[in-house]
């Protein structure tokens, strides 16, 4: 594909974004979303640095580093195969593999989601038997918060890759407007789960090993 077609696709779905009511409803609640997510974060570290000792992740069953970096890459595969389906989605020539890599983003998505739940599904239940103070309760909060995000995630984005397979959205070369529509909703669901991931190193970072 000739490079001035980029800015005219991306020219139409930005012109299309938010135009209709569910698009609306989707932003609108995702802005509010992160915004409320993200002052979850700020409260927590905001008073983790006041006063260190009001948690310690000593006594956590948390995973070794190590074992956390080699889920990493299941992490990194997803939004690497989602890289892939946002530039198939755009190639006349590549656009019936937008499916296949959006599969395989679920497919890796999934397999970090299910080894970090391990991990977490051990931190609730330490929790039930171990008092909370503020910075514990916000810890859960965060974990949580993130984990039941990550599973609406998967959701959406499988929901999208299913409509591009079954609808055949993208092998239909005369149906402008249903192309325009199938890359509407990759962008949309796509850009929430790439930030969802890259939330988590940050996250990680912030509530493991700050």
């Amino acid at each position: 594909m000739n490079p001035p077609f980029y800015p005219e696709y991306l020219r139409q779905i930005s012109s299309k974004i938010g135009h209709s009511p569910a698009e609306q409803l989707f932003v609108w609640f995702m802005t509010a979303d992160a915004a409320l997510f993200l002052s979850f974060l700020a409260a927590f570290y905001i008073n983790q640095a006041q006063d260190p000792s009001l948690i310690s992740l000593a006594g956590l069953p948390v995973w070794p580093l190590h074992w956390t970096l080699f889920n990493f890459l299941f992490l990194g595969a997803s939004l690497l195969f989602l890289l892939r389906a946002f530039l198939a989605i755009f190639g006349p020539q590549q656009r019936h593999k937008t499916s296949k890599w959006l599969g395989l983003s679920v497919w890796s998505g999934s397999i970090f989601t299910l080894l970090q739940s391990l991990e977490w599904l051990q931190l609730f239940l330490f929790g039930f038997h171990e008092p909370l103070n503020i910075m514990s309760t916000f810890f859960y909060l965060l974990i949580g918060g993130y984990a039941l995000h990550l599973l609406a995630g998967l959701i959406a984005l499988k929901a999208v890759q299913r409509n591009l397979a079954l609808n055949n959205w993208m092998l239909q070369p005369f149906s402008h407007a249903r192309i325009i529509l199938g890359q509407t909703h990759l962008a949309l669901v796509g850009a929430c789960w790439s930030g969802l991931l890259l939330l988590w190193p940050v996250l990680y970072y912030l509530t493991y090993l700050s």
